[in-house]
């Protein structure tokens, strides 16, 4: 008896220190920041910026801006995203006259600073806060964010103005999705309510996208779906046969989110026609 009194006493100590480690770590498991400094490229459709967050970060990015009639997407990348990967897609919108925003988070790509959830929502404000300077107006303004980048596309949404919301292969929750990866670690007591998109959902009210492959093994679809319920106005999503988390963005998912946009920009040319 005492025997296995001692080994049920080892395998708690082990349990907690497990956790403890884990509360330790727990960034490395939600960031994978590239910090090489991107080398612009500037040309005359986009350019990169430089952006001051309200604690002082320095954010790099691209920007093209829109044509008269079309909207400006403001995009935030996934976790493990380097800007320079960006910068094609940038200029290809910026040649079609719809503006395209794309920011570096803090301790990626050469912008300063370490990530953390509340340092990322800070680096979204100072990018939407960047857009209204030049000029865009709030109803002009999607808000798109692919993976993690979706859960800061929502905050922007919840507080701000926007014309629509674009999400690719968004979570329910982050406690949800480090629940499914760790299912051995109380991830709600080490992670607490992190990247809470369940709850940011109920505050949009502009039309939302989403698009998520069936063959996410990252992200599972069940997340997507679930998360469509919580909008206050019915999500259009789409789930896309064959496409694993990192095979998503393709011409077939931009030719989606130009024909949800479409309806809502009859005037921009760009979004008329179908992607080739």
């Amino acid at each position: 008896m005492k025997r296995g009194l001692r080994l049920l006493f080892l395998a708690l100590l082990g349990y907690i220190g497990l956790t403890v480690a884990a509360c330790a770590v727990q960034d490395r498991f939600i960031y994978y920041p590239d910090a090489t400094p991107i080398k612009f490229t500037d040309d005359a459709v986009a350019r990169g910026v430089s952006i001051t967050t309200e604690d002082n970060e320095t954010l790099v990015g691209y920007y093209a801006d829109a044509s008269p009639n079309c909207p400006t997407l403001l995009n935030f990348h996934g976790n493990a995203q380097h800007l320079s990967g960006l910068v094609p897609v940038t200029r290809r919108y910026g040649e079609n006259g719809v503006g395209y925003l794309t920011i570096a988070y803090r301790g990626y790509s050469g912008s300063t600073g370490k990530p953390s959830e509340e340092g990322l929502r800070k680096d979204a404000e100072a990018a939407y806060q960047f857009l209204l300077s030049e000029g865009a107006r709030p109803d002009t303004i999607v808000a798109s964010g692919f993976s993690l980048g979706s859960s800061i596309a929502l905050g922007i949404a919840a507080d701000h103005p926007v014309s629509a919301v674009v999400l690719g292969a968004p979570f329910e929750s982050g406690t949800r999705l480090g629940q499914e990866m760790l299912p051995i670690l109380p991830v709600g007591l080490v992670a607490g309510d992190t990247f809470r998109s369940d709850r940011l959902a109920p505050q949009v009210k502009a039309p939302v996208l989403i698009i998520h492959g069936d063959q996410d093994e990252i992200i599972p679809p069940a997340h997507s779906e679930d998360l469509a319920a919580r909008f206050p106005v019915p999500a259009t999503r789409i789930v896309n046969e064959g496409r694993r988390h990192n095979t998503l963005l393709d011409p077939t998912y931009e030719g989606q989110v130009n024909a949800f946009l479409a309806p809502l920009f009859p005037d921009c040319p760009y979004l008329q026609e179908p992607l080739q």
